[in-house]
């Protein structure tokens, strides 16, 4: 008997899709096995022996095309076969015995022989099946996570070039948190940041992403009152790892605080990452989804990524404001110097304080439209000259 056992399993999967009977057997065919059996068999009853001589019940092996298993193929070849038996024994004396006993014997020989070819064929069919069945199974597969590394793709692309258009690293923050929420189809992202006055500490922040804000107003209530400091929760784990960290289910996780202070934050499955400056970090993006969701390693990686992205954007601010503060810095004790100074490029005075207008009698806005000859006597401009190289 060639019973596969895949090929049955196969063949239950198939069935249950096309909504038939699990054993992938029609009842029409059930019925026409019947009808046939009970006919040959009257027919059979009818005639003396060494008429029939057992051959109709072939058709009642026949009828096995329309079944799935070829187990059933086999049972109904049993019964063709014991009903073969029976018929001899049962019909009307005739015939010349050894001739009725070969008729009788070729039938059954017939009867097998047409099972092992159906159920034979079968078995080489839903093998076929299965091996088709596994092929589309795989092909959808790779078609899925095609996809998922695309819109992957298409994400990193927007939240890069969000991190390079966008001056303010809050706007681009936001953009990442909206793209990411519509990625994962997660309705709350939010971000934390590192407290000026206490480095080792989180702080929630109002940059938020929220599909409903009357159905998660407990959540973010709690949230925008939680500080958090190095381990502690979601964004404490990933402040202390340095990575992107995912909880499956926020509700049964013990290291949750905010689950505790309500007791509906209508929230399970959530992920965070860091944004780093410098190996530090200096904000924590987190996500949270009503489903309990298992981790996405390819997604944990690409916000891994993304979190070095918007450090670059954070250092770039970071360094544009301390620029800033130099220069003003800088200003401030250029104009407030006792001391006259003067900034030159090109033989055109740039920028001159208060204390050179005041030694020269010149207003600022007369010396910046000149240049260096107009304001060295030119019995010292020879000499001026010979002590600049180029100028």
């Amino acid at each position: 008997m060639n019973d596969d056992p895949n090929a049955a399993i196969l063949m239950n999967e198939v069935g249950r899709r096309q909504g038939r009977p699990t054993d992938g057997t029609s009842f029409k065919a059930i019925a026409i096995a019947l009808t046939i059996g009970a006919a040959a068999f009257a027919f059979d009853l009818l005639l003396p022996l060494g008429v029939a001589g057992g051959v109709p019940y072939v058709a009642l092996v026949l009828v096995g095309i329309w079944f799935s298993k070829p187990l059933h193929i086999y049972l109904l070849a049993v019964i063709g076969t014991v009903l073969t038996i029976v018929g001899y024994l049962a019909s009307p004396y005739g015939g010349i015995l050894w001739v009725v006993l070969t008729n009788r014997g070729l039938a059954l020989f017939t009867i097998w022989i047409t099972a092992i070819l159906i159920a034979s064929r079968k078995h080489y069919e839903n093998r076929l099946r299965l091996t088709r069945d596994a092929l589309a199974t795989e092909v959808d597969e790779q078609t899925h996570e095609l996809r998922k590394k695309n819109a992957l793709v298409s994400l990193l692309h927007q939240v890069a070039v969000a991190a390079a258009t966008e001056k303010n690293v809050e706007q681009a923050i936001q953009i990442c948190l909206d793209r990411i929420c519509a990625y994962t189809g997660w309705p709350i992202g939010h971000v934390y940041s590192i407290s000026k006055e206490r480095p080792g500490t989180l702080v929630p922040t109002a940059i938020w992403h929220m599909d409903d804000e009357t159905r998660f107003v407990n959540f973010r209530k709690v949230t925008e009152e939680t500080e958090f400091e190095t381990g502690m929760g979601l964004p404490g784990r990933v402040l202390e790892s340095g990575k992107a960290v995912w909880i499956r289910d926020v509700g049964e996780d013990p290291g949750f605080p905010r689950a505790k202070l309500t007791g509906d934050i209508s929230s399970h499955a959530g992920f965070g990452f860091p944004v780093l400056v410098d190996n530090k970090v200096m904000a924590v993006l987190e996500f949270f989804s009503t489903e309990v969701t298992e981790p996405d390693e390819l997604l944990l990686q690409v916000v891994d990524n993304i979190g070095a992205q918007f450090g670059r954007v954070m250092e770039r601010e970071l360094a544009e404001g301390a620029l800033q503060e130099s220069e003003a810095k800088f200003r401030s004790a250029f104009e407030n110097t006792t001391i006259a100074m003067a900034l030159t490029s090109d033989r055109q005075i740039r920028l001159v304080n208060q204390a050179m207008c005041r030694l020269l009698g010149y207003s600022k806005q007369e010396l910046e439209a000149m240049n260096y000859q107009d304001i060295v006597h030119p019995d010292d401009l020879g000499e001026y000259k010979k002590n600049r190289p180029g100028v």
